[in-house]
């Protein structure tokens, strides 16, 4: 198999990174379409939306299934027109720039060097290989397959946390019927491929079929659980000290085993850690389809990035940022439900302090405490969040359409700029 082909069967990994609230899982839900397996529900994402309102489907009006660029080309010469009668008018320049831009992404989503066809089909709107995967949802999935023994319980002192720990696992147990199968065939396709990875190399399309809708119907009755967590927030504190504690052991529920670097090597004990369970995850979705997308959202630990850039060729890290100012009022707003402001704009500080790794009190936690602002500064692409929903979609296109084009559009000016200042960096 040459590189050019061993890279197209390779998944994309696009992993998100960013302070609390910067808006990292906006942009995975742009993409989300959890509910689309089953086929007699057309929730398509808004990415799917959009290529459809832009004619990429092929159907009796579109039999190329090409994006229809007509307006653009319209409206580019419109501008060039009154930019040569007005003498080079400097705001009609920045137009005219800025809708020729526009027109190289959406090219790069349907041009003959674009890769967009490996993983939407043309054909059938409802059929893609774009898959968000949460981090917070393989959380609570690592939870589901863990108990609490006296052993590893959270400290005897901690009763408050104990009584949340205890409430969550009630919750839980409630959607246990619909989890439970799902889980058991994951599990046991697990199991088989630490003993023959061969085998699993093997399996049908019918076995790997059946492994993927257990996997999707696992995460879909997680949504439900989150759901019901209210959205995660009532317990976000608490998700993250499982988070903490399955990277340090790989217990979620472990408050007690410290965390020993030379005997995690020793034993290969990564096999049960978050981004571990990432990959597995992945890997059995790509057995499914060869050519997918993955977008993981939110990672919050430089070694976990450092561990998918091994594990993925086709990985970028992407980091989204906004005001410290405009993250609290966003976080506020959307949580306003009989709270007090003060009460909210509190729990924002706490979650922030923590988010941005400012907990991490020696050299040991920062293996498995979160550091966001140490996962920024591994960032391959920085996006600002700071404008409208709409500006923000339109750099996620930007971005997505030169990771699946290379060299699609031109750098603007502040990348430009980034690059003068690294290349005299290295100098």
């Amino acid at each position: 198999m040459s590189s050019n082909e061993n890279e197209m069967h390779n998944p994309i990994v696009i992993g998100l990174t960013g302070p609390f609230g910067s808006g990292c899982t906006t942009f995975a839900n742009y993409f989300d379409d959890l509910s689309e397996y089953d086929k007699n529900q057309k929730n398509w994402s808004q990415f799917i939306r959009y290529l459809g309102l832009k004619y990429y489907f092929k159907n009796d009006k579109n039999e190329k299934g090409e994006l229809d660029l007509s307006e653009f080309d319209d409206k580019i010469y419109r501008l060039y027109t009154k930019f040569k009668e007005e003498k080079r008018a400097v705001n009609i320049y920045e137009k005219l720039k800025f809708n020729l831009e526009k027109r190289e992404r959406l090219n790069a989503l349907s041009g003959e060097t674009s890769k967009l066809a490996l993983y939407v089909n043309k054909e059938n709107q409802g059929e893609h290989r774009i898959i968000s995967i949460s981090v917070s949802d393989v959380i609570i999935y690592m939870t589901l397959g863990h108990k609490i023994s006296n052993n590893n319980a959270p400290d005897k002192n901690s009763a408050a946390q104990r009584k949340k720990i205890d409430n969550y696992q009630k919750i839980t147990k409630k959607y246990k019927s619909k989890y439970n199968g799902p889980l058991t065939l994951i599990k046991k396709h697990e199991m088989i491929r630490l003993q023959n990875k061969k085998q699993v190399k093997n399996n049908g399309k019918t076995t790997n079929q059946k492994i993927e809708n257990s996997i999707i119907q696992t995460f879909q009755t997680i949504r439900e659980i989150k759901k019901e967590l209210n959205g995660g927030k009532k317990y976000r504190d608490l998700l993250q000290d499982f988070g903490d504690n399955i990277r340090r052991c790989g217990n979620p529920f472990d408050y007690e085993n410290k965390f020993a670097f030379e005997n995690h090597i020793s034993n290969n004990r990564w096999e049960d850690f978050l981004m571990c369970e990432v990959s597995k995850i992945i890997k059995m979705l790509q057995h499914v389809a060869q050519d997918s997308i993955f977008i993981i959202d939110s990672i919050k630990n430089p070694y976990e990035v450092e561990y998918l850039r091994e594990k993925f060729m086709n990985f970028y890290l992407v980091s989204v940022y906004a005001d410290k100012a405009q993250r609290k009022k966003r976080e506020v707003d959307k949580s306003l439900n009989g709270k007090k402001v003060e009460e909210l704009e509190n729990e924002f500080e706490a979650n922030d302090k923590r988010d941005r790794g400012k907990s991490i009190e020696c050299d040991e936690e920062s293996f498995y405490k979160q550091n966001v602002k140490k996962c920024v500064e591994l960032s391959d692409i920085a996006i600002n969040n700071e404008a409208s929903k709409g500006k923000f979609y339109e750099k996620i296109l930007r971005y997505f359409a030169l990771i699946l084009d290379k060299g699609c559009t031109k750098p603007n000016t502040d990348e430009a700029l980034m690059n003068q200042a690294y290349a005299l960096a290295i100098r």
